[in-house]
């Protein structure tokens, strides 16, 4: 190839991720189209180190539309933060009751969360076969916030936990692929709005690099944009309409349900293909279920195991104050 049709084409190249905002990432393009947002308000963020996160900004004040009916918003935004990050830090030894009585809403969660160093552990759920059927457990709330450590089912039901009894619901978004393979965040509706959160963006392990509340929609593409930001929607079909768009291969089931804890949920995998299960007691929203693919969900009794989360040795509690916070 001549070096003169080599620039042509970075040019090229340059011109669509100027005109159509196409950023790389990990697992995929993500698809975020200049036309489709605009901001409908001002954005105010300033540093406030008493209260400010790795990327939280306690006085950060916006909201960018993504997408239609769907907007980045900071946790600001369901009640700011009454304690500061030492007198969080004052608390992590408290026991899981008296940690939920003293958080009121998100942003103190996250505090909480952050401060404490609530890291990633790859061995916190539990398998069991039942009738060609691998059945999976989760390790409830109340035992998630005494380890203080777990992955995307226990970062949701750490939340869920929390929280519980501060806004008007609580629950849970999941996705299923036909591998089996799958993932769970939380959702908050309070008012008429959805709010959704994955903490597993804001675990210990990554704070240097979890996405900074700054009300840019620069610094919102270049980010994480599905998982490392809140959203807020009017529905929770349309936020998942927007996560489908902006994901290069998405997952083919979207199910969203209120429970106490993240719940059981089975798998099974054949040659006419994938099957999910949940438990009847369960009321799920099947949010999307793409007819044309292999992945099906079924409800069914569940093989109901008895299992000691007490057992499961806790991390401790790590402070990570103070925070290297970004400008």
């Amino acid at each position: 190839m001549k070096t003169s049709e080599k620039i042509i084409i970075v040019i090229m190249m340059l011109i669509l991720i100027i005109e159509f905002g196409i950023v790389q990432h990990s697992n995929g393009f993500m698809k975020i189209e200049e036309g489709n947002h605009s901001r409908s308000s001002e954005v105010l963020v300033t540093t406030n180190p008493e209260y400010d996160t790795a990327n939280l900004r306690f006085d950060a004040k916006y909201e960018v539309e993504v997408a239609d009916g769907v907007f980045w918003i900071p946790a600001s935004t369901l009640g700011v933060s009454n304690m500061s990050n030492f007198e969080m830090e004052a608390i992590l030894e408290y026991s899981p009751e008296e940690k939920q009585n003293k958080v009121s809403n998100l942003y103190e969660a996250i505090q909480l969360y952050q401060v404490g160093g609530f890291s990633f552990l790859d061995d916190t759920n539990k398998q069991f076969y039942e009738q060609s059927i691998l059945w999976e457990y989760h390790i409830p709330g109340k035992e998630a916030v005494r380890i203080n450590g777990g992955n995307c089912s226990t970062s949701s039901s750490w939340l869920n936990y929390i929280l519980d009894g501060d806004y008007q619901e609580l629950g849970y978004i999941a996705f299923s692929q036909e591998d089996g393979n799958g993932h769970v965040w939380n959702y908050i509706y309070d008012g008429e709005y959805y709010y959704f959160i994955d903490l597993t963006h804001y675990l210990a392990d990554s704070l240097k690099s979890c996405d900074v509340e700054t009300g840019e929609f620069v610094d919102y593409v270049k980010g994480n944009c599905l998982g490392g930001k809140i959203h807020r929607s009017k529905s929770i079909e349309c936020y998942v309409d927007y996560y489908r768009s902006s994901w290069n291969n998405p997952a083919e089931l979207f199910i969203a349900y209120v429970d106490e804890t993240v719940r059981e949920i089975g798998v099974s995998i054949k040659d006419s293909g994938t099957t999910i299960y949940y438990p009847e007691d369960v009321d799920i929203q099947v949010v999307f279920d793409d007819p044309e693919d292999s992945v099906k969900v079924e409800i069914v009794d569940y093989p109901k195991y008895d299992v000691d989360w007490t057992v499961f040795p806790s991390r401790g509690f790590e402070s990570q104050l103070p925070f290297e916070l970004e400008k």
